[in-house]
């Protein structure tokens, strides 16, 4: 959509500079300024950005912790980028496992463009609303509460329906990720989600886009050994990646 691209570009240029001027942001955007006040002020009622005389600055608030909705707009270039290289290890016919974030919404439209036929569990409402066009999908969904604000199923029978499957593969988003503590979340609903999908799945590899490595959330989800490998983008440190491989994690970068 035109307006979440001009959303990209006026939290990327913000984000670079600390503030910038509504003409500014309105020649970039190649709009007018009226249209660029609109956005700003879309983007300020989402807590990303604060308007100022004349122009905006960015929101001092980790961005991680915000909103799903907010959450969508930050890395969605990388996040769209990771999601090729699951191409590298999803065949066709699996039973895949999606945990609710705003990297596995980019996932579902990527399955969705690519396969034919997968069974795919999810506690994540948006993957299950991406996932309603493809009628040779099998989607489980688990019961459970009803996260509001994240869109999402928890709790224990959530997490108790995801254990009655054999899943081959589970594609786990998180919100930070470390060689020393491992995953680890603020979102405390999704942390039962993720040890659930982590036990029942042969194989589980980690969707992060590479802001989110070697940088650590409030609550610990995991440890790494349990980890097949890493779907990430082009943007991860050299040195990080080569710490993240001689630690025997398998890197994906399409």
């Amino acid at each position: 959509m035109e307006h979440e691209k001009r959303y990209e570009q006026i939290i990327g240029n913000l984000r670079q500079n600390g503030r910038a001027t509504l003409r500014s942001l309105a020649d970039l955007c190649e709009v007018s300024v009226d249209t660029v006040r609109r956005d700003l002020k879309t983007l300020e009622g989402r807590g990303i950005v604060r308007t100022v005389r004349g122009g905006a600055i960015i929101s001092d608030e980790d961005p991680r912790q915000k909103s799903y909705g907010i959450r969508s707009v930050f890395h969605h270039d990388e996040k769209k980028e990771l999601c090729a290289s699951l191409g590298q290890i999803v065949r066709e016919g699996m039973t895949l496992a999606l945990n609710n974030g705003t990297t596995n919404s980019e996932a579902a439209r990527y399955l969705c463009e690519t396969y034919g036929k997968l069974t795919v569990i999810t506690n994540s409402l948006e993957v299950i609303s991406i996932l309603l066009e493809k009628s040779r999908f099998n989607v489980i969904i688990p019961g459970g509460f009803l996260d509001m604000q994240e869109k999402s199923i928890y709790g224990q029978r959530c997490e108790k329906d995801i254990c009655d499957y054999n899943i081959d593969l589970a594609l786990l988003a998180v919100n930070a990720v470390s060689l020393e503590k491992g995953i680890t979340d603020f979102r405390f609903n999704e942390i039962g989600i993720i040890k659930a999908m982590l036990r029942s799945s042969r194989a589980s590899y980690v969707l992060a886009d590479s802001s989110k490595f070697e940088s650590v959330s409030c609550v610990n989800v995991s440890p790494l050994n349990g980890i097949s490998g890493f779907l990430t983008d082009e943007l991860l440190p050299e040195e990080t990646k080569r710490k993240y491989e001689s630690a025997g994690y398998r890197i994906f970068i399409s």
